[in-house]
């Protein structure tokens, strides 16, 4: 039996928002990847090399109130699978976090170590899916770079 999508178009939309933002941060294009790909977007230099790969999450947490539920969770099998697709390419990994009034930006740089983060169990429980809790990793909101989102957009290229 397949299992439930659901990431909604209004979800889709905001990542979009996300990449038209931290495309000029980061200097590059962000290409979007197809629908329900192991990643949001592929990084390109503005020469065209693949120097990356981004993940966008939105949440409706302040970072304030995400500290308070011990920080950011992501699923370990996600990070596992871009883990290994960093490694392979040689590409950096960024993991945004859009929230309510800011976006919260982490790199993991090609070749650096990843760091050791704490694992939990959990996930959504309202749904009635108990395929939707999982093996999660926290990442504290201080291994994060806040961005306010006054930034000039630059629009992100579909893939």
């Amino acid at each position: 039996m397949n299992r439930p999508i659901y990431e909604t178009e209004a979800d889709r939309q905001q990542q979009l928002s996300v990449g038209d933002i931290m495309a000029p941060i980061l200097r590059s294009r962000l290409v979007k990847t197809r629908y329900l790909s192991s990643v949001d977007y592929i990084v390109e230099s503005l020469e065209g090399v693949v120097t990356g790969l981004m993940e966008v999450k939105v949440r409706n947490y302040t970072p304030e109130r995400l500290d308070e539920l011990g920080g950011f969770f992501l699923s370990e099998r996600k990070l596992l699978l871009v883990h290994q697709a960093a490694k392979s390419l040689k590409a950096d990994f960024h993991l945004v976090v859009k929230t309510p009034n800011c976006l919260l930006h982490l790199c993991f740089k090609d070749g650096t170590p990843w760091p050791r983060l704490e694992r939990t169990f959990g996930g959504r429980f309202d749904r009635g899916d108990s395929k939707d809790a999982e093996t999660l990793c926290l990442f504290p909101t201080t291994m994060f770079t806040r961005i306010d989102h006054d930034t000039a957009p630059v629009p992100a290229r579909s893939a």
